[in-house]
């Protein structure tokens, strides 16, 4: 979706993303690659991932604003939004999408589990370090639909 510079920014954004899930806390030392992400040039083969990565921002920025109350409803709206957005993207096989997550769903409660991790507890580098390393989807272009090739 993204090549070059637009994805190591868009990796930097994610990385500090996963900062505030990791601590439960923002830090304005993180808005500065947020911010270069949010403010790259949209294309519109590139478009799922620019929304994908403004509604995880989002998330994690729900997340790190309740410190001291729940906001789960916020929270996984925004998560529900941000997959909804890659799951848009015709090259993303829906099936390849559900499986990925389940998987990582699955790792992260194990992990939880595993550290003593409750509710509404930061995840920690204990969870982090338990979970295997992410990968990027396989985008492959979607065959022609009839209609499509009889254009």
């Amino acid at each position: 979706m993204l090549d070059g510079d637009q994805q190591a920014t868009a990796i930097s954004a994610c990385s500090q993303v996963e900062e505030v899930i990791r601590t439960g806390e923002a830090r304005h030392t993180s808005q500065p690659s947020l911010v270069r992400a949010a403010n790259l040039p949209r294309r519109s083969e590139a478009a799922a991932a620019f929304e994908a990565l403004r509604w995880a921002n989002d998330s994690a920025g729900a997340a790190a604003g309740a410190s001291d109350f729940p906001v789960d409803a916020i929270v996984t709206a925004s998560a529900k939004r941000c997959i909804e957005v890659v799951a848009m993207d015709p090259r993303v096989a829906r099936l390849q999408l559900a499986v990925v997550l389940k998987s990582d769903i699955d790792s992260i409660d194990f992990a939880c589990r595993e550290a003593s991790i409750g509710t509404y507890d930061a995840l920690g580098r204990g969870v982090f370090a338990r979970l295997a390393p992410c990968h990027a989807l396989t985008l492959v272009a979607p065959p022609p639909s009839p209609e499509d090739e009889h254009r």
